[in-house]
This record gives C-alpha cells, structure tokens and sequence, in this order.
C-alpha cells in the first residue's frame, strides 16, 4: 500500500463539490418530507427511518441510475492502447469498452471521482453492474414502499424493512469488504501473487496489478485475496471518505432497521403468546367450572 499522500483540501475539485453537496440537498429533502408527512406523534426510530428509506431511494434512482445509465449508453471502440483497456469485460457482447470513464456528462464526472478510490466503477464491471440493476430496479422502489407503509403506520413495515436491509448488506459488505485488512491497518500485508500461465498477470496504470481471472465469489474475494488491485487508499479522502464513510451507511443503517423490526416483531409475537395463555387459561376455568357443576347435580 502506498504512503498517504495530500490532504483533503488537494481531491475537493468542483465535481466533488458538487457531488457531495447534491447528497446533503438529497438529505434534507428526505428530513423535510417527514415533516410534511408523518404525524408529530410518530415516533423517533420510524422518522429515522423514514428519512433513510427516502434518502437511500433518491440515492439509488439518481446516484446509482446514472452509474447503470453510463454503463448501458456510453462506450468507445476498444484498443490496446485504451488507458481503461483493463476495464474490458465484453458487456453487452459489443466488444467496446464501456462506462463512466467514457462520457462527459455530470454523472460520468461523479463516478470517476469515486473510481479514483474504486476503478470498477470507471468501467462496466459485470459483478458491480448485476448488483446496481437489482439496487436501482429493485431496492430503490422497495424503498419508497417502506416510506409509503411508514407513513400509514402499517404494521407489516418492519417485515419489508428486513426484507431491504438484507439485500442492502449484501450490498454494503460487497463493497465494505474489499478494503481487506493491509488497507485499514497499513501494518497487515499481502504477498503480491506471481505470474503464472494459468494466473496470468499484468501491469495496470500506476503500477499496479490485476489478475486476469475475474471469476469467483462475488468479486469482492478475489480483491481482498489478491491485495486489492482496483482500490486506492493512499490517503485519508479516498479511504475513510468514499471506500468506508458511504459504503458502510449501508451497512449501520440497514442493522438499525433490522434491530428496530425484530423489537416490534418480538413485541407483537410476546403479546400474541400473552392472549394464547390468557385463552387457554379461561378455557382451563370454564372447563373447571362445568365439571364442578356436573358434579353438584349429580350430589344432588
């Protein structure tokens, strides 16, 4: 791992600016909706989640769509000579290179700020891209459901909210993970693997390295295991910033859903056992007391 270099102040550019701005607009729209929208007496933990669930849907269409949008629509003929010719991954069979890092609108600009710390997000890599179509066409929508169901204090909320917040940590742990250990704790090192013909390896831009084989468990495995080739935390901005601030809100956030549900979950199934015991208890009586009876008369 590289020694960090510059200061916060040295990545602040004009799209990062800009970037960074747009997510603090998208969370106070999602704080001012639940003013506008929930009752006064709603309780903190739902107008937490409440503003999350909007928050991480405006995320998901805007941020994230425009990743896929880039993916799908912008493209360059492939060459050798391609500075992101390692991002070659035969998307969509077309034989071109495609991605954020060919395109020259305010979403492409985005993403390749945030792929100055991850460099698959500069191109179409196939296991980020599968992941994004199921957040933005799946995730997302389901988000502003679980608002929805907020909103109308529906009782069945904290079913969808586990629903979503397994998917997003499925999510959160992809992208959380590949920061292995010699990234958050510089002292901790991983052998740089050598060149074989059946593990081919070869020089990326900037000196480092990518395996040639992309197959395996997700993508993250083959990150983690090989010294994170695709992931710059050479300074504080790329690592604590974009690689663990952002990725990991969609880890703590989701288990604060997750913990709130199973509470009303457990609440309900505790008062639910509470009736059943009360019912089976006056069934006990009012037997007992009809074999009492029966007795008396037959005193009688």
């Amino acid at each position: 791992m590289a020694a960090e270099t510059g200061s916060i102040m040295d990545h602040l550019d004009t799209t990062t600016i800009v970037s960074l701005s747009a997510v603090l607009v998208i969370l106070f729209s999602s704080y001012g909706l639940s003013l506008a929208t929930l009752a006064s007496d709603t309780p903190k933990r739902l107008r937490i989640l409440f503003i999350w669930h909007f928050f991480d849907f405006l995320i998901h269409s805007i941020f994230e769509g425009s990743f896929l949008y880039n993916c799908f629509f912008l493209s360059v003929p492939f060459t050798p000579t391609n500075p992101y010719a390692d991002l070659y991954t035969n998307f969509l069979s077309s034989g071109r290179l495609h991605g954020s890092a060919f395109g020259e609108n305010l979403g492409s600009a985005l993403w390749m700020v945030y792929a100055k710390a991850d460099r698959r997000w500069a191109g179409a890599d196939l296991t980020v891209v599968s992941l994004e179509l199921l957040t933005v066409l799946g995730a997302g929508p389901l988000a502003l459901w679980i608002c929805w169901k907020i909103a109308r204090r529906d009782p069945m909320v904290g079913f969808w909210m586990i629903v979503l917040a397994t998917g997003e940590l499925y999510g959160g742990m992809f992208f959380f993970w590949p920061l292995s250990p010699s990234l958050l704790f510089p002292f901790l090192s991983f052998p740089i693997p050598q060149s074989s013909p059946s593990f081919p390896i070869y020089p990326r831009k900037g000196g480092e390295l990518m395996s040639g084989n992309k197959t395996g468990f997700m993508t993250f495995c083959p990150e983690w295991l090989t010294g994170n080739p695709n992931l710059d935390a050479s300074n504080f901005m790329f690592k604590w910033v974009y690689l663990v601030f952002f990725n990991m809100l969609w880890v703590v956030l989701p288990l604060f859903a997750m913990h709130v549900a199973f509470v009303d979950i457990k609440n309900a199934m505790v008062m639910r056992k509470g009736m059943i015991n009360a019912r089976l208890e006056l069934q006990r009586r009012e037997r007992e007391k009809g074999e009492g009876e029966g007795k008396s008369r037959k005193g009688k």
